[in-house]
């Protein structure tokens, strides 16, 4: 009894660990615990308990990137059976319990196999629309800081805001720059190859105007994927889809497992 006793208050603490990451001493596991709440993940805790009781400092950091990043790929970009997924965390877990630091390897190569292909992550990604907030929130700033690594304040959501490039509500110049495409507006708005990280004033400033009015704003943005937007002549359906494809290429290299 007494050595369940103990298991479980070491257990408790890694857990509280996991549900208030500001209780982490190591800042870049704290900020990968971070990301696991912001994505909901915890189905993958399992794994990460045993990870945590066996594992330490980069070899435990590698370890719960892993599941971010498989999280990431397998859950919320490409809506995979979750039953499934758990059975994989469990054998990790399993597998780490039993072997230690030596089941390593193992254990994360158990997880790296559930990963799906880059081939079936750029497909889903490429069908995607905005839907939670937060997990745009999360994708883009993961991109961004993949395509800018130069350190600036992206956490801030007050700061930095998500803006629809071909806006939410047409202006007669939008309706005629669209032509004959008008008609996809409603179903383009919301894919993510139309959206763009921006600061606050900035989205306010630029709001329903024109694209070229729009890009002047974006030239002078600090942030890379807005910028990125100004070697576009026009914006439509068919930059939105090239776009789209863009971002699902680079965002198969920063979820990479």
């Amino acid at each position: 009894v007494k050595g369940l006793v103990k298991d479980l208050k070491q257990m408790s603490r890694f857990y509280g660990q996991f549900a208030k990451p500001s209780l982490v001493k190591d800042r870049r596991l704290a900020a990968v615990y971070e990301n696991l709440n912001t994505l909901r993940a915890t189905m993958c805790y399992s794994a990460l308990l045993a990870a945590s009781a066996t594992l330490h400092d980069e070899d435990l950091i590698n370890f719960a990137r892993l599941c971010e990043n498989l999280t990431v790929r397998y859950s919320t970009v490409c809506s995979k059976d979750s039953k499934e997924l758990e059975r994989f965390y469990h054998v990790s877990a399993k597998t780490l319990m039993e072997k230690g630091e030596d089941g390593l390897a193992e254990a994360r190569q158990v997880l790296i196999k559930a990963s799906p292909s880059s081939e079936e992550f750029v497909m889903a990604f490429k069908t995607q629309s905005m839907g939670r907030q937060y997990i745009v929130n999360y994708l883009f700033r993961g991109i961004e800081n993949h395509i800018d690594p130069e350190e600036k304040t992206l956490e801030d959501t007050l700061r930095v805001h998500i803006e629809h490039i071909m806006p939410q509500t047409l202006s007669e110049d939008w309706e005629e720059e669209l032509g004959e495409e008008v008609d996809q507006h409603e179903f383009m708005l919301n894919r993510w190859g139309n959206l763009t990280l921006l600061g606050g004033k900035k989205n306010i400033k630029v709001s329903n105007k024109t694209f070229r009015e729009k890009k002047a704003v974006y030239q002078e943005s600090k942030i890379g994927m807005a910028r990125q937007l100004v070697s576009y002549e026009r914006w439509g359906p068919s930059e939105i889809e090239a776009r789209q494809v863009e971002l699902a290429n680079v965002a198969d290299s920063v979820w990479s497992v």
